[in-house]
């Protein structure tokens, strides 16, 4: 291989650390990639055995309506909280009343 003249070897140093930055945004996309395939095939197993599991309550006696509502998750207590940077609807469509019956000069 020829030798680089300090030019070209700096371009090419560079490139290198360039490509570095870009490579380690790849290797996190690629840890969480392989996060979500982990936990999506855990959601697999456990719905498989959540289905062994209903079939065996229902040879045990339970109907398939109750093992369906039994299977159902806990309806979620939590009121959806309004964004705090804004208004409930009804106030953003009502004018303020300063603005629409001020004195006119």
């Amino acid at each position: 291989m020829t030798e680089l003249d300090p030019t070209q070897q700096h371009v090419l140093d560079e490139a290198r650390r360039v490509n570095e930055e870009r490579m380690k945004a790849v290797e996190d996309l690629a840890a969480a990639v392989a996060h979500r395939v982990d936990l999506e095939r855990q959601l697999n197993d456990a719905k498989k055995n959540e289905k062994r599991l209903m079939a065996a309550a229902e040879k045990a006696g339970w109907t398939r309506t109750q093992v369906s509502r039994f299977a159902r998750p806990p309806k979620s207590t939590a009121k959806k909280a309004e964004p705090d940077n804004e208004a409930p609807q009804s106030e953003q469509s009502r004018p303020d009343y300063e603005m629409t019956h001020a004195p006119q000069q």
